[in-house]
């Protein structure tokens, strides 16, 4: 069963892409097991705790392969955070975080916002 927040076509992200407008977009590609899913429903409580200036979505790799490339995800969980710039969406590359480092993703959010 995939998640509620979940990106399933690439169109659902490009229609999200649109939407964002001084949100921070947190885009987490994953492997679609269910030992992640679990573990990402730990994160989706984490992020409702940011507040409503954070849009969570996942994305699975094992259903979506060509994300995988298209966005250069090289293991999973990875965590991609998005912003506003000069009216340009675009990914903070530097912030990209892979694996499930809690206290780095609280901190990391904490910064951002």
């Amino acid at each position: 069963m995939p998640h509620p927040h979940s990106v399933k076509t690439e169109a659902d992200l490009s229609k999200l892409f649109d939407q964002i407008t001084n949100e921070l977009l947190v885009l987490v590609f994953t492997d679609g097991s269910i030992e992640e899913l679990r573990r990402l429903l730990e994160i989706d409580e984490t992020f409702g705790e940011a507040g409503e200036n954070v849009v969570l979505r996942f994305i699975s790799t094992s259903k979506l392969p060509q994300m995988k490339e298209s966005y250069n995800i090289v293991k999973t969980p990875t965590f991609t955070f998005w912003r506003m710039f000069s009216g340009i969406l675009g990914e903070m590359t530097g912030e990209r975080m892979c694996g499930w480092d809690n206290a780095l993703l609280h901190q990391t959010l904490k910064r951002l916002l």
